[in-house]
């Protein structure tokens, strides 16, 4: 079901049968668009290939969150993915659909669809940017160790108004 359509760009809501593409432009972007601001070592943990663990691991993220694909032209430009207490779990813009609309007409759709007030996301280095001219403020730097690899993010949050 269409949820939102806007020129070229249509979103709806994720199905199990995405899975496999979701994964795969998950991969792809982590390696292509982040490698300014991480190390190989760095983004092999945040997204290791052929690895069955975190294969599985977010397929039970996106099963529990609400999650909305961005297509162009029937194919996949992009995801992102909401939890209940308001945390934007995953926000992800093929490297050929980047600066196309996608990743705002992704995030204005969970804003919208937010039952919280204020939302919270964990955002890369690479990702911070466009959150912050989305009106995301900048709250701390954060470390996670992936495989025993540490990455850095920035929390950052947003009040919206009803």
């Amino acid at each position: 079901m269409v949820l939102y359509e806007k020129g070229n760009i249509v979103l709806r809501e994720y199905s199990d049968g995405d899975f496999e593409k979701v994964f795969e432009l998950f991969l792809d972007t982590v390696h292509k668009t982040c490698v300014n601001e991480y190390t190989g070592e760095q983004l092999d943990a945040w997204a290791p290939r052929g690895n069955r663990d975190a294969e599985r691991n977010m397929r039970q993220k996106l099963a529990r969150s609400y999650c909305l694909v961005a297509e162009i032209d029937r194919c996949l430009a992009g995801f992102a993915s909401i939890a209940g207490d308001g945390e934007i779990d995953m926000t992800y813009v093929g490297n050929r659909f980047l600066k196309r609309g996608v990743g705002t007409a992704l995030l204005d759709a969970l804003e919208e669809r937010a039952k919280t007030r204020s939302l919270t996301v964990f955002a890369s280095l690479s990702a911070a940017g466009f959150f912050e001219k989305r009106g995301y403020r900048r709250v701390m730097t954060n470390t996670v160790v992936r495989m025993g690899v540490r990455l850095d993010n920035i929390i950052m949050k947003k009040e919206i108004s009803r």
